[in-house]
């Protein structure tokens, strides 16, 4: 989305939770011609000012941070008056439903409310409450690839997506259930 953005010339800064897509990120910036800032942020805790930016958006990052009250804040915050906030959210699409109800149940591990409210569009209104002017809501059929199995489709978004990169990562960190310390 951001590459998209700086090769319709915008200024943009990408953020990620994981600096480990950023070197992905550059390659891509730089095959497709455009320069972008890089920052490593936390949705909850964005490190950028009151009203920074016109355009505000998120592509399934910021729907799996824990807190959905507070990253409907940051959003709001760093986005300047009548400005615009876009955000691509997870769906159940059918062929892989079971793959993606797993990997947004899973954010409850975390304390979080699954990233699937995010489409329910009286949740999002209460989340954004009377500090928007009007909420738009609709839905596109996106092809995630051509994944032969969920297996295949799980160990890409390991390796790739924001979200599942942090999340094994801090399931790695954890003795694994069963398994005793002395």
């Amino acid at each position: 989305m951001a590459i998209r953005a700086a090769q319709a010339g915008a200024e943009v800064v990408a953020s990620d939770l994981t600096p480990e897509n950023f070197e992905a990120g550059r390659r891509e910036a730089a095959a497709q011609g455009v320069r972008l800032e890089w920052v490593e942020a936390d949705a909850e805790a964005l490190p950028f000012a009151d009203g920074e930016f016109d355009v505000v958006t998120s592509a399934f990052g910021a729907v799996f941070a824990p807190n959905q009250q507070v990253v409907a804040d940051e959003l709001v915050r760093v986005c300047r008056p009548g400005g615009t906030i876009g955000l691509t959210v997870p769906t159940l699409p059918e062929g892989k439903a079971d793959y993606v109800r797993m990997l947004a149940d899973s954010a409850s591990l975390f304390g979080a409310v699954s990233p699937l409210r995010w489409g329910d569009e009286e949740h999002v209104a209460r989340l954004f409450g009377e500090r928007v002017e009007s909420l738009e809501m609709g839905r596109r059929r996106a092809e995630l690839g051509n994944f032969a199995d969920e297996a295949e489709l799980r160990d890409f978004l390991k390796a790739h997506h924001p979200v599942a990169v942090s999340m094994y990562r801090e399931l790695g960190e954890r003795p694994r259930a069963g398994a005793g310390a002395r």
